[in-house]
């Protein structure tokens, strides 16, 4: 029996107008899971644009078919025409999107059209980026024709799978739960410098994007700097705040102690670095930066937003904190620049976590049975 044909349509991070891309969730997901996918079972058709920063990460997989594809508008409508084409002349059996909305949108008028199964990957919903009241309603009114079409709708959370049974109203058996994943054998813990001999290193690997809470971030490198005398931060990311956000640590007059890394393929050499991995957003699905920094066995400070009071157990592999709250946040980094031993400890327990419950293997074999079950 020949392969399964799945059309992944995978979004590029934000980019300003400089074109300085960041680098989201769902990029990552879809790459990593190529070397892990049934190549027997399934042929992958990845629509994603030259534009994004894994391009030629992708152009390396000989196996799958990538198409130049990015959808720029909200009200770019001929993306309907042009995905609907896609499937009729590639003969596609299944369709996997994972968000933008209108990117989910798009997706399931034209597998609609085309009477192919569409599954959706949710990684946050649409109302942590929906502000206003009217647009709100507009797009929740989009979005319901979305999900309802799609035969399943996977959640990155546990928090996701709430949302969309309850606000969205989706049946309970449409609605999967499958967390990110790493390649655990890829984040090797190192011996990290601390602030006992030399430096204290926080750190953050992220998109420099709204939803990730920047102000915040240089907040509590602030209020830490004032207590701590060997201090330095590493920012590894790149996107359309990326300006923003440098001009605003040099007015607060830190930029001397953060080194600014673009967007790396691989991050393993400046995790290896940090004491204590830090992450401020204001919204979040289950971010693969906080797996990846508790596989490197870091302990994390971060905000108890979306997911990642999943990630991350308060007090045993880190600590959570309030979004829009630097001064609670910047007192747990100092509580664990003092302590070592609870450093390596909150370290160690986080990398057995992602052992345990956050595996790229397992996250593949669920995707796998989704489909199977949407092919029948």
């Amino acid at each position: 029996m020949s392969p399964k044909k799945i059309l992944q349509i995978v979004a590029h991070g934000i980019a300003d107008k400089q074109g300085r891309a960041g680098t989201n969730g769902p990029e990552i997901r879809a790459l990593r899971s190529l070397d892990y996918h049934d190549k027997n079972r399934f042929k992958f058709i990845v629509c994603y644009s030259s534009k994004g920063n894994l391009w030629e990460e992708f152009s390396k997989y000989k196996e799958i078919e990538l198409i130049d594809f990015s959808i720029e508008s909200k009200y770019q409508f001929s993306a309907i025409h042009k995905i609907t084409k896609i499937i009729q002349t590639k003969k596609v059996d299944l369709i996997h999107t994972q968000g933008p909305g209108s990117t989910d949108f798009f997706a399931s008028c034209a597998s609609s059209l085309t009477k192919k199964s569409l599954i959706i990957t949710r990684p946050t919903m649409l109302e942590d980026w929906i502000r206003p009241n009217l647009n709100k309603k507009i797009y929740a009114f989009f979005d319901k024709f979305t999900l309802n079409h799609a035969s399943s709708v996977i959640a990155v959370s546990k928090v996701g799978v709430k949302y969309l049974t309850e606000n969205s109203k989706l049946p309970k058996q449409k609605v999967a739960l499958i967390y990110n994943g790493i390649d655990i054998n890829l984040f090797t813990p190192s011996e990290k410098k601390t602030y006992d001999n030399d430096n204290l290193y926080i750190g953050t690997c992220a998109q420099m994007s709204p939803h990730k809470g920047w102000p915040d971030f240089l907040r509590v490198i602030y209020l830490c700097k004032k207590k701590l005398k060997k201090l330095k931060c590493i920012i590894v990311g790149d996107g359309p705040m990326r300006k923003e956000v440098l001009n605003r640590a040099n007015s607060m007059g830190i930029s001397d102690i953060i080194d600014w890394i673009e967007f790396q393929k691989d991050v393993t050499p400046y995790l290896n670095k940090m004491d204590i991995f830090l992450m401020t957003s204001w919204s979040e699905g289950l971010p693969v930066a906080i797996i990846e920094a508790m596989a490197t066995a870091l302990p994390v400070v971060a905000t108890s937003v979306g997911g990642v009071s999943e990630l991350v157990i308060h007090r045993e592999t880190g600590y959570l904190g309030p979004p829009n709250n630097p001064e609670v946040i910047a007192e747990y980094v100092l509580d664990l620049s003092k302590n070592k031993k609870l450093r390596v400890k909150f370290g160690k327990l986080g990398r057995e976590r992602v052992k345990e419950n956050f595996l790229i293997q397992r996250m593949v074999s669920k995707y796998e049975k989704i489909y199977f079950n949407c092919l029948r």
